[in-house]
């Protein structure tokens, strides 16, 4: 399974000296990011935008330090994804908050770098940082409805979604069932285990 990511092309106006629009061209992706001191469009690759950028790098390296994995990431996005999907094996809901991380910093990259591009924003890559647990708690809760951390629980350590999933999973093993009395015997039940 391979990473695709879809995007846009951007019209770019052109004006003349007077401001008045001349024309209208589409501009690939790969030329949407222009550097105003130099007066010319750099062309940087979604490879490059995802995973060689100091920011989102640096961004790559706090989550995976965050989890707790040493790790070098890959240069190309797809290969990075293929690791990212193979990382965490433990249970199924760790693997879906796992797998759902990846896409949350994606989403996070591709967010700050329009804001720069399309509105002039600087990015502060920390706190890039800190809105990644932001969304992270929302799209979790999506998966699994009754996610019992919030944003700043899980930005302080990934111990929690470890311990909570691996709790979960061995709570969903254990079955309670109310077995009848022995022949001749009477059972009352006074703790509520009759309720399962």
């Amino acid at each position: 399974m391979s990473f695709q990511p879809s995007i846009p092309l951007l019209h770019k106006g052109v004006f003349g000296q007077d401001g008045k629009h001349r024309a209208r061209k589409t501009i690939p992706w790969q030329q949407q990011r222009y550097r105003p001191m130099t007066n010319h469009l750099v062309i940087p690759s979604v490879d490059h935008l995802f995973c060689q950028c100091a920011g989102p790098l640096s961004l790559w390296y706090r989550i995976m330090k965050w989890w707790g994995f040493c790790w070098c990431p890959s240069a190309d996005i797809n290969d990075m994804f293929e690791q990212w999907e193979s990382m965490v094996s433990q249970g199924t809901t760790q693997r879906k908050i796992w797998c759902l991380l990846f896409y949350v910093v994606v989403w996070s990259i591709w967010k700050a770098r329009n804001e720069l591009i399309f509105e002039g924003k600087n990015v502060n890559w920390l706190d890039i940082y800190h809105l990644i647990f932001v969304r992270l708690k929302y799209w979790a809760t999506y998966i699994v409805p009754h996610f019992p951390y919030q944003s700043f629980q899980l930005a302080q350590s990934s111990e929690c979604i470890k311990f909570w999933t691996n709790i979960r999973s061995k709570r969903s093993s254990t079955t309670l069932t109310w077995n009848p009395p022995s022949h001749g015997w009477l059972k009352w039940n006074v703790d509520g285990s009759s309720l399962g």
